[in-house]
């Protein structure tokens, strides 16, 4: 008798412990799937090239809602872009191919400037609401 309530209290223990490692991995699940739903995609610049009040911004709006992360929304130097065009500022154009493909321009201009502080630039040109729909 004694011998099997050593064997239940041994058993019942070594269940205890299998669940606390389980329960403690819980939290980390959660913070990882947090982290998997964080938009991220490269860091992009949109200049509103177009002089339409507002283009910029609804151009970033639909850029963030397919995950890219818009890092600076601002206006171009001039507002004579009749397209919009998509820059890469880095060697590697995987993400201004991927922001092309998104607004479905057919092609990626590269364009380095040295600072590589954004991977890609979008100039939103007159043509801009055909490329956020």
């Amino acid at each position: 008798m004694l011998i099997a309530c050593a064997v239940i209290v041994a058993a019942m223990a070594l269940g205890l412990r299998r669940q606390q490692p389980a329960a403690e991995s819980a939290p980390q699940q959660k913070s990882e799937d947090a982290r998997m739903n964080i938009p991220y995609i490269g860091k992009i610049q949109v200049l509103n090239g177009c002089g339409i009040d507002g283009a910029a911004k609804i151009m970033a709006d639909f850029l963030r809602s397919n995950k890219f992360d818009v890092k600076n929304e601002s206006n171009a130097k001039t507002s004579n872009y009749t397209e919009t065009l998509v820059v890469s500022r880095t060697k590697d154009q995987a993400i201004a191919r991927q922001v092309a493909q998104a607004l479905g321009i057919r092609s990626v201009v590269l364009m380095r400037n040295g600072d590589e502080l954004y991977d890609a630039t979008v100039y939103v040109g007159a043509d801009f609401r055909e490329h956020v729909r």
